[in-house]
């Protein structure tokens, strides 16, 4: 997950990485604003199945 709207340089052996964009704001409301990132990655967890490895 990456903030959107911040220039986030990631290390050349994560090229290829996708990550999921959120929005921050300084204040009380992340939990509201980050929810759908939050989503999405538990979304897409979820699809991966439990490990049984």
């Amino acid at each position: 997950m990456e903030p959107r709207d911040q220039d986030i340089k990631l290390p050349s052996d994560l090229s290829g990485i996708t990550t999921i964009p959120y929005r921050f704001a300084k204040g009380g409301e992340n939990q509201r604003l980050m929810g759908p990132a939050c989503n999405k990655l538990r979304d897409h967890i979820n699809s991966l199945g439990p490990n049984n490895g």
